[in-house]
C-alpha cells in the first residue's frame, strides 16, 4: 500500500494525512557489496502505533540506526518534521525529539535507576558547563527540577519503587522499562522501541502493551520493531514488513497477516 491507500489507512487509524512527522523516500544503506536497506518508502504520522517486522537481516536494526544519525544513508531521504535527519549528528536528533531504545539493553549498569533517567534529561538543560561548575541558584533548581522528571518518569513505566537501585540489580524486565524511561525522559515526540518484548514472558508482555498505549496517549508517536506477533497484531494500527532491506508489504494488521508475501517471508515459499 502506497499513497492514497496508505493516507486512507493512517486516517482510519486515527492520524490525520496532514500531520506527517516521518517521511522516508528512496531510503537505501550499501556496506560495501552488501545492500542493506534498498529504496524504502514510508511514511508515519502523528499519534500512531507503527510496526516494523521482518527475518533476521531484514534490515530492520540498520533503518533505526539510520534515523538516529549512527549511519548515514547511502541514497534517499529522512525528513523528521521538516528537517533533514540525514544531515545531522545523533545528539540533534535526540534534540528534534526522535530516540530511540536498543535490542541489547544499554543502561549505565552501576549508576541507579534515577540517575540513569535524569542522564536522558540533560539534553534539554540551560546550565552548561559554567553553570554545572559554578552551582548558581538557577543551575540548582534546574537540578531539582531534573530529578521530579526523572521520578515521574520512573512512575509513568511503573518502577518509581525501583529508584534508588543500582540498574544492574534490576530484573530484566524492569530493565527494559528503564531504558524506555530515559528515552522518555528527553521529551521525545517519537520513540523507536527496538524489539521491547524480546526476553518478556506473558504477563510481562502484556503490561508492555499497555504502557506502549499509554505513552502514544501522552502525546508520543510509536514506532517498534517486534518479532513477538501478538504483541505487534495487538498494538499496532500499521505494519510495515521488510526482507532483505525491502518493504514487500505496508497494511493494516488484517491485511499484512493475509499477504503471501509476508507468509512466504517468513515461513519460506511452497516448492
Amino acid at each position: 500500500m502506497s499513497g492514497p491507500a496508505l493516507a486512507t489507512t493512517a486516517a482510519a487509524a486515527g492520524a490525520q494525512p496532514d500531520h506527517l512527522l516521518l517521511d522516508v523516500r528512496g531510503l537505501t544503506k550499501r556496506f560495501g557489496g552488501l545492500q542493506a536497506i534498498c529504496e524504502l518508502s514510508y511514511q508515519v504520522f502523528r499519534g500512531e502505533i507503527v510496526a516494523v517486522i521482518g527475518p533476521n537481516g531484514a534490515g530492520k536494526t540498520t533503518l533505526y540506526n539510520l534515523l538516529t544519525a549512527t549511519y548515514r544513508p547511502t541514497g534517499g531521504t529522512m525528513v523528521f518534521d521538516g528537517h533533514d535527519l540525514g544531515r545531522l549528528s545523533p545528539h540533534e536528533v535526540t534534540e528534534l525529539g526522535l530516540v530511540r531504545t536498543f535490542q541489547n539493553i544499554r543502561l549505565f549498569p552501576n549508576m541507579t535507576a534515577l540517575d540513569n533517567v535524569k542522564v536522558g534529561r540533560y539534553c534539554r538543560t540551560d546550565a552548561g558547563l559554567f553553570g554545572a561548575l559554578t552551582r548558581l541558584r538557577g543551575t540548582r533548581r534546574e537540578e531539582r527540577e531534573i530529578e521530579e522528571q526523572a521520578m515521574e518518569t520512573l512512575a509513568f513505566v511503573g518502577i518509581a519503587h525501583r529508584a534508588d537501585e543500582l540498574a544492574k540489580s534490576l530484573p530484566y524486565g524492569d530493565q527494559k522499562l528503564l531504558e524506555i524511561a530515559r528515552a522518555l525522559s528527553t521529551g521525545p515526540r517519537m520513540i523507536l522501541l527496538d524489539e521491547p518484548a524480546a526476553g518478556l514472558n506473558s504477563g510481562e508482555s502484556a503490561e508492555l502493551v499497555e504502557l506502549v498505549r499509554k505513552i502514544r496517549s501522552d502525546g508520543v508517536t510509536v514506532v517498534l520493531i517486534e518479532h513477538d506477533m501478538k504483541v505487534v497484531m495487538g498494538l499496532a494500527e500499521r505494519i510495515v514488513v521488510l526482507d532483505h532491506g525491502m518493504m514487500i508489504c505496508q497494511g493494516t494488521p488484517a491485511e499484512v497477516r493475509c499477504d503471501q508475501r509476508v507468509i512466504d517471508a517468513y515461513l519460506g515459499k511452497a516448492v
